[in-house]
């Protein structure tokens, strides 16, 4: 069983293009500035979507957030293009073929503040799960593909993953589980 309750989502579907987020009905519990996309409660969110240059941030301290990733498709070079913050627990559950991408210059690592050197960045503290049956494309050029901070739990139950990573595929500093999936590390 999950740790969360995760089932099929009635709320707003949020869509990126290369230009802007937006939603298929007026909706709460997150902020869009541009392709910025900032959830700032607990609840789910159904996100789908193109974009170039674009990126998910999951606010600290939330105890009960799931992220159903819809056929997205998401790059990045500013920072990582998903980051889990301190201290929450969250869900990502695939639905169709989703994929990461980080585009970060790794040469600016100790000079830019955003730079988090993953696709997917799980902060200390956090507890992030992976099920669903879609799958899931990484491509972490820039360092990791998923990286969990000191404390993080990232767990994986079901879903097909296929990550490149110029340093580390998969990794935390806390602990990494997994329960089913199959997955290709490069």
């Amino acid at each position: 069983h999950f740790p969360l309750e995760v089932k099929a989502s009635t709320e707003v579907v949020l869509s990126f293009s290369d230009s802007v987020v937006t939603e298929t009905a007026s909706g709460s519990g997150y902020q869009i500035e541009g392709t910025s996309l900032t959830i700032t409660a607990n609840g789910q969110y159904r996100i789908k979507g193109n974009c170039a240059e674009g990126n998910i941030v999951v606010e600290k301290n939330l105890s009960n957030v799931v992220l159903f990733f819809d056929n997205l498709d998401l790059s990045c070079s500013a920072t990582a293009p998903v980051v889990i913050k301190k201290g929450t627990t969250a869900v990502i559950q695939l639905v169709g073929a989703s994929a990461l991408a980080d585009q970060e210059d790794a040469s600016t690592e100790e000079t830019n503040a955003d730079f988090e050197g993953a696709c997917m960045k799980v902060k200390s503290g956090s507890s992030l799960v992976f099920c669903g049956t879609g799958s899931l494309s990484i491509d972490g050029n820039a360092k990791n593909g998923i990286k969990g901070g000191a404390e993080a739990e990232i767990s994986f139950y079901e879903g097909s993953y296929n990550v490149t990573a110029v340093n580390n595929g998969i990794a935390a500093d806390g602990s990494l589980l997994f329960y089913g999936g199959s997955f290709e590390i490069e």
